[in-house]
């Protein structure tokens, strides 16, 4: 992921980073490629899906459309888009860009 100059964290500004459920894209692995977790969880909520994903040691929950042919222990990608990216400093405050 590659960030602008204006965002915090590519300033070397943040502290911590954040995204919302709802700015991750949950992907089938292609053909050769790393996967980035596995599936721990999923729930369908009428025309949406809650996904929990394993990653590196990292629990990442993903809302989106409903989901078919993913479950529990699929290998998944994870997407986002860097304009999504939240940036914190230490004490917990949202850097603006």
């Amino acid at each position: 992921m590659e960030l602008r100059e204006r965002h915090p964290a590519a300033r070397g500004e943040a502290a911590y980073a954040g995204v919302r459920p709802e700015h991750l894209r949950v992907e089938q692995v292609a053909d050769g490629a790393s996967p980035t977790g596995v599936i721990v969880g999923v729930e369908h909520l009428g025309p949406e899906t809650i996904v929990e994903i394993g990653a590196d040691g990292l629990g990442l929950t993903a809302r989106g459309a409903r989901l078919e042919g993913l479950g529990v222990d699929d290998p998944v990608a994870v997407r986002l888009s860097a304009e999504k990216l939240l940036a914190f400093s230490s004490d917990g405050a949202r850097l603006r860009r």
